[in-house]
């Protein structure tokens, strides 16, 4: 079976105001991974102003010089959505926050339909991980929301590098093909 997992790295966290600044994925076919997409954009210049920018592009490691040498936004969008018309073929879309995800990569110019959107590992992982009593719930009874890293550890997934795109969605790859183990459906 195929999956394909996204993670983007954002110039701020409100989608009105930021854009999306890198975007990587992977494609696994039967446990093993066959192909990635990984490449930094430039979204238009008002998206990398003001303070939130620098608290955002402090996760990722991302400069802006980095950023504003990237080919814009555009031309990346195009270059993904040919990767993954080759490689989707109907498929749904992963990602470790799918809402997150799909906000962003929703916009222009990625436009990647809501309905394109398949299980969201962070509330799969979530679930799993507070029945095995590894996280609390919050007053509606649902759990606590797992950070990835957090995910990963419980899986005994190993981080794949630094807090990036491609590897942040190789990551939630590998936790996902753990989950769906643990369900006896890999």
């Amino acid at each position: 079976m195929r999956r394909i997992t996204i993670d983007s790295e954002t110039s701020s966290l409100d989608p009105k105001c930021a854009g999306i600044v890198e975007v990587g994925a992977v494609v696994f076919e039967n446990g093993v991974e066959v192909a990635q997409f990984s490449e930094i954009c430039r979204p238009h210049e008002s998206c990398l102003v003001g303070p939130s920018v620098d608290k955002a592009l402090s996760f990722s490691g991302l400069t802006r010089g980095e950023i504003m040498a990237a080919r814009p936004s555009a031309v990346v969008s195009e270059a993904f959505g040919a990767w993954l018309r080759t490689w989707a073929d109907g498929d749904k879309l992963h990602a470790y926050n799918v809402e997150f995800e799909a906000r962003f990569l929703g916009l222009e110019p990625w436009l990647i339909s809501q309905s394109a959107w398949g299980e969201c590992i962070m509330l799969a992982a979530s679930q799993m991980i507070g029945e095995a009593g590894g996280l609390p719930r919050f007053k509606g009874g649902k759990y606590k929301y797992a950070k990835l890293a957090d995910a990963a550890a419980f899986f005994g997934v190993m981080r794949c590098g630094e807090h990036r795109a491609l590897t942040d969605a190789r990551t939630a790859a590998l936790v996902y093909e753990e989950i769906l183990k643990r369900r006896g459906g890999a």
